[in-house]
């Protein structure tokens, strides 16, 4: 037995998954003025994956400031600007593309977490970038409401 244990701690050290090394995002810190709307970096959510960076942020505690529950809300392309400018850019120059989901999470659990069964998503974005220009694509408006 004590023969065979090194070469069986190997052959499991081969079959056991192994974990994957992915690049972290940056910590964002700090905040992204638009005009009077100042957007902390608590509210906003960096993911790098393979060939774009994932945004997601957090509309809830500025829905007075974008008017999301008036007939005639504020369009949300010059957010998606800033923060693609603000918090991506800033981090990470050299990205090409950004996908961003502005969502609202409506309710939270007794630890202050958002409970993700309640995400209620405004807009669903692609931003392209080429030469310092940004070129933003609207894929889905809001949610419909039931």
């Amino acid at each position: 037995m004590k023969k065979s244990a090194p070469f069986l701690l190997l052959c499991l050290a081969f079959i056991l998954p192994h974990p994957v090394h992915a690049e972290a995002a940056p910590l964002l810190t700090g905040t992204v003025t638009l005009g009077a709307l100042s957007i902390k970096a608590a509210d906003v959510s960096l993911t790098l994956k393979a060939t774009y960076v994932h945004v997601l942020f957090d509309a809830f505690p500025y829905r007075n400031d974008l008017q999301v529950d008036s007939p005639s809300p504020k369009p949300l392309e010059p957010v998606v600007k800033a923060l693609v400018e603000g918090f991506v850019l800033t981090r990470l120059p050299g990205t090409k593309l950004v996908k961003v989901d502005v969502v609202e999470f409506t309710d939270r659990d007794d630890y202050g977490a958002a409970r993700w069964d309640t995400i209620k998503r405004l807009g669903k974005f692609e931003v392209k970038i080429r030469r310092h220009r940004l070129s933003i694509k609207r894929l889905s408006g809001p949610d419909p409401v039931h």
